[in-house]
């Protein structure tokens, strides 16, 4: 079987979710240029798919089941899962940990793979389990996302501005005075806003954060739900590594203009559920609650795939009834990384439908007005082009 063979069947594999035949691991070409590049003693990120692919649970939903009961047991059956299915591999990462070579160590249960940042000796090591399916380098996402060579025109000359203290012109626009109207505020919803974290403090927001009990009422520096996650009271900051899930956005213009990070996931959040306490009703669900995955770190500078990943399995096992993601990162061509990680993408969207989870995430700021984008159907940002889009028109 020649490489290329091999990497195609490795894709095509993940995203039909069928086992793969023991075979040595597939080590991507961009992951195979990085550690030719890398020295002996350094970390590279990485994403160690197993062979035997995500589990299909629908089995143990239990369908007569309330749709939150069902999400609780559909996670509880993928966390079992990768745990035997990830034993050998996790014992074999433990031992490089220990010897230096291997830190920030994650089960990605939804998918079946692990995160870590392991020395290029690892990498290899691990390639030869029949165990591991592939290993992929972890990318940067960004926050809203540009495609490369596209400016973000700005909804300010799109939008109407709206009166103050009043109903923003959007949420007026969709219909929301009108659900609201019927008794629909979004009461009991809990929304996981996926992104550069949020003001939790806000005055529109601080009645509206999502809390753990478990946490909230337990011990400091404990686990107290056995989650993995230490003092996750908000949510987690998976940037960081860190339970302070706090948006470090500015909002000073100039300092923006000058390269500082908005606080973008204070913004998506306020459209979630904003009050309308500080002045104007921005939020479409008033009465929802916020769960905070933070993946973009305080100091600015992009989030990873490998984090964006773990914040997805977090909203799923800790009950979030929507993911919202403003976020992504630009495929440009067909080659096997980019299908590979379309396909990772894929399946991970896939197993969060398969929990009972409505998930929504941003096409991109590509224009077609402003020119310059990519052609169709690369001008969709990833994991918005998983499945691939459908224009209208043609």
């Amino acid at each position: 079987m020649t490489r290329a063979t091999l990497i195609t069947t490795v894709m095509l594999s993940l995203a039909a979710l069928f086992p793969a035949p023991a075979m040595s691991a597939v080590i991507m070409p961009d992951l195979e240029t990085r550690l030719s590049a890398t020295g002996p003693a350094e970390l590279v990120p990485v994403i160690i798919l197993m062979a035997e692919g995500p589990l299909r649970a629908q089995g143990e939903t239990q369908q007569g089941l309330p749709r939150r009961e069902r999400q609780r047991r559909y996670a509880d059956a993928m966390q079992r899962f990768s745990r035997r299915s990830q034993d050998g591999a996790m014992t074999v990462i433990r031992a490089e940990v220990a010897a230096g070579r291997a830190d920030r160590v994650r089960s990605l249960f939804l998918l079946n793979a692990i995160s870590a940042r392991l020395a290029p000796a690892a990498v290899r090591a691990l390639a030869q389990r029949t165990d591991v399916r592939a290993i992929v380098l972890s990318r940067p996402i960004v926050s809203n996302p540009e495609l490369p060579g596209v400016s973000n025109p700005g909804a300010g000359a799109r939008t109407p501005a709206s009166p103050p203290k009043g109903i923003a012109w959007g949420v007026q626009t969709i219909g929301a005075p009108t659900v609201w109207a019927g008794g629909n505020h979004g009461e009991d919803i809990v929304v996981d806003v996926i992104d550069t974290g949020v003001d939790y403090d806000h005055t529109d927001l601080s009645s509206r954060i999502w809390t753990n009990q478990a946490e909230q009422g337990g011990s400091a520096g404990v686990d107290d739900d056995g989650n993995g996650y230490v003092d996750d009271v908000r949510g987690w900051d998976f940037a960081d590594h860190d339970n302070d899930p706090m948006d470090a956005g500015t909002t000073d213009a100039w300092a923006i203009m000058t390269g500082a990070t908005p606080p973008h996931g204070t913004h998506v959040a306020g459209s979630v559920a904003g009050t309308g306490a500080g002045g104007e009703q921005v939020g479409v669900a008033p009465a929802a609650r916020i769960m905070i995955g933070k993946v973009f770190p305080d100091s600015g500078s992009g989030g990873t795939l490998d984090d964006l990943l773990a914040a997805m399995d977090y909203g799923v096992a800790n009950g979030a009834d929507v993911i919202t993601m403003s976020l992504g990162f630009s495929i440009t061509d067909n080659g096997d990384t980019s299908q590979m990680l379309k396909g990772i993408m894929r399946a991970q969207c896939d197993m969060i439908r398969d929990a009972g989870v409505i998930m929504t995430v941003a096409a991109g700021n590509g224009d077609p007005s402003t020119g310059g984008h990519f052609a169709k159907p690369f001008d969709i940002a990833c994991p918005g082009d998983v499945p691939a889009p459908w224009y209208p028109g043609g």
